[in-house]
């Protein structure tokens, strides 16, 4: 009994270390294939890394550009702006210069203008004083005229009165007295043409600035056939023009005819400038 209970734990030992190597074969199959399982994973995991990590680094790599590129843009955009506020700001720096010049110039021009206006209105004040004085001096030379018409005419009268006393004297009553004494007798006033001549001498009044009253004293003779013959013109303050023109329209007009020539007639032509009448 010993012995067959020796032969059972035989067995069973044999029985068991078969059944451990199979064991044990089949943990090494399994060890094995796990670890192949685990290399094949770690290179694939190794391998998706890498990818991985070049994709990583090529996205990397593209932002940088991206970067570097937004980063210039932006630099050069900034550098534009600095230009052109630099560039805005000389020429908010040259136009305000030359508003300021600008602005100078206008007011001494502005004061220049006020001092010639004050100028203007003072000559024009010293024009108006002397215009008036040359009219007081007129009226005078007028009165003077008329004083010195007066005291011809009483001389003439005078000499006329003593003349036909000496020649009645002399040659009798019938002496003829229009012949003998030719150049005393009264001139006409009144032309037979003055309508005829009056327009050239406007338009010379017209084209005038020598504003004011003018007085021209004109000397001329009358002809037998009435035509007159200028000896004189003169002015105190109407200027050459006007006293040219004067002497056209004197030595034009026509007189009632005379039965003998008429001498040292004097006529006052006064010229009203502002109205173009006389």
């Amino acid at each position: 009994m010993y012995k067959n209970t020796l032969v059972s734990l035989a067995l069973v030992l044999l029985a068991t270390a078969g059944g451990g190597m199979y064991v044990i074969d089949y943990v090494d199959v399994n060890v094995a294939d796990a670890k192949r399982q685990a290399i094949f994973r770690s290179q694939r995991m190794e391998a998706d890394w890498r990818v991985s990590e070049q994709n990583i680094s090529s996205r990397i790599a593209v932002a940088q550009d991206n970067l570097n590129t937004h980063v210039n843009a932006s630099q050069q955009t900034q550098a534009a702006h600095s230009e052109g506020v630099d560039s805005l700001t000389q020429t908010l720096e040259i136009l305000d210069g030359q508003h300021n010049s600008t602005a100078m110039e206008l007011s001494r021009a502005l004061l220049s203008q006020e001092e010639i206006r004050k100028q203007v209105q003072l000559l024009q004040s010293e024009s108006v004083a002397v215009l008036e004085l040359l009219g007081e001096m007129n009226n005078d030379l007028i009165i003077l005229r008329t004083r010195v018409d007066v005291a011809e005419e009483q001389i003439r009268e005078a000499t006329l009165t003593e003349t036909e006393e000496i020649m009645n004297s002399i040659y009798g009553d019938g002496w003829d007295v229009d012949s003998s004494l030719a150049t005393l007798q009264p001139c006409p006033v009144l032309p037979l043409n003055r309508e005829d001549q009056l327009p050239s001498l406007r338009r010379a009044m017209e084209s005038s600035r020598a504003a004011g009253m003018h007085n021209v004293i004109v000397t001329f003779d009358i002809h037998e056939d009435g035509s007159t013959v200028l000896k004189g013109a003169e002015s105190a303050t109407a200027p050459v023009s006007l006293i040219h023109a004067v002497r056209q329209y004197m030595s034009g007009l026509l007189f009632v005819e005379q039965e003998t020539p008429l001498f040292g007639c004097e006529m006052v032509v006064k010229l009203d400038i502002e109205t173009s009448r006389f």
